[in-house]
């Protein structure tokens, strides 16, 4: 099964934590520790990113864990730091003063669109001055790939009435770079194949030489 691992790549909705080394993206960017880290102090606050989005052919995601290697500067108070997951923010830790990586993990099943519009990041809170800091944030995405390639082509085609020929006139159309010829070729045969899905389905076939294919030109 794939898996994405992700930094953060800019400074998201919540921007209320502090940046020592570095800029807010550059600080949780790898394990330095003290060398670079952002920083909270007093009352309750958040601190969020953007990520990467999913390649294009992710299908359905499995599992998402989000990272943070955290801190507590100081001896005093009862500091919490909240690792971000969608939607909440339940898995709370008591820092120490020396840097600990904590994971939480999302629910299963989640769809792409909801993993590439999530943010990442920590929830801080301090009561009585000691400083919490985070000098790594980082995602794991366990997806499954979308159908695609030969199979993908072959199930799709199952349910129209195309016939080797006129899959043939579409093969041409896409090697000829001509567009138009190919929007109008998937109108007229109610399917919904893209270029880049012929593309990969091509590729597949490469390995194949039984004469069924002879059409391709193999």
């Amino acid at each position: 099964m794939p898996v994405q691992t992700d930094h953060p790549t800019s400074v998201g909705g919540n921007d209320d934590w502090g940046a020592i080394g570095g800029t807010k993206v550059q600080c949780v960017a790898s394990n330095d520790g003290d060398t670079s880290y952002i920083a909270q102090s007093f009352g309750t606050t958040f601190q969020t990113y953007g990520m990467p989005n999913l390649p294009s052919p992710a299908g359905s995601v499995q599992q998402v864990y989000e990272n943070a290697r955290i801190r507590k500067f100081g001896t005093t108070g009862s500091n919490e730091i909240a690792i971000l997951r969608y939607n909440d923010y339940t898995a709370t830790y008591g820092p120490t003063i020396s840097w600990a990586l904590q994971t939480t993990s999302w629910a299963a099943h989640l769809t792409v669109a909801e993993v590439n519009g999530a943010e990442s990041g920590v929830r801080g809170f301090d009561s009585a001055g000691s400083v919490n800091g985070v000098t790594e944030l980082y995602r794991d995405v366990y997806y499954q790939l979308a159908p695609s390639g030969f199979f993908f082509i072959l199930s799709t085609l199952l349910g129209s009435a195309i016939t080797l020929p006129e899959l043939a006139r579409a093969v041409e159309y896409f090697n000829a770079r001509e567009l138009g010829a190919w929007k109008a070729w998937t109108k007229l045969s109610m399917t919904t194949i893209q270029p880049h899905e012929l593309a990969r389905a091509l590729a597949d076939l490469k390995s194949y030489t039984h004469p069924v294919f002879s059409f391709l030109g193999a």
